[in-house]
């Protein structure tokens, strides 16, 4: 996603897009070129086609709204809660805040193999939509299985 003023300081919730470019037109056909074949693309393909048509003036919004759909697809019933953070885009680089209850991420999984559309050896980390493009309903399970829920 192009941004407008990261080369600034300034907080994450600020950081603007770029809607000079058609990077959203030029980034749903390349995903739908990729995955159109899969078995569940169909499926999912009008929640991501709305993410993609309707303008963002914030990369905050477009990340949230993304985040929503995806927890909402995955049938995960979590609620995403908005904490004021001190973070910060600067550059080309995240910040993240310094505290006691700091957020931890996880790196790396071990992905429970699939079959995905192209070649025949399993990629893992590759995409949550590839995740939901070729295993739908059994996507959250198979992200269970991985995080040893």
């Amino acid at each position: 996603v192009p941004v407008l003023n990261a080369s600034k300081k300034i907080l994450i919730k600020d950081v603007l897009i770029d809607n000079h470019e058609s990077w959203q037109r030029t980034t749903w056909r390349t995903i739908r070129s990729g995955y159109q074949k899969s078995p569940f693309f169909e499926f999912y393909e009008p929640y991501f086609q709305v993410l993609f048509e309707k303008k963002y003036d914030f990369l905050y919004d477009l990340n949230n709204e993304s985040l929503i759909t995806l927890l909402k697809l995955l049938k995960f019933k979590h609620q995403i809660k908005e904490v004021e953070l001190d973070s910060y885009w600067n550059h080309n680089e995240m910040q993240s805040f310094d505290s006691k209850n700091r957020l931890e991420f996880v790196k790396d999984v071990d992905l429970v193999p699939y079959t995905h559309n192209f070649g025949d050896k399993f990629v893992a980390n590759l995409s949550v939509l590839d995740l939901l493009f070729c295993n739908g309903p059994y996507s959250q399970e198979i992200l269970k299985k991985s995080f040893g829920n």
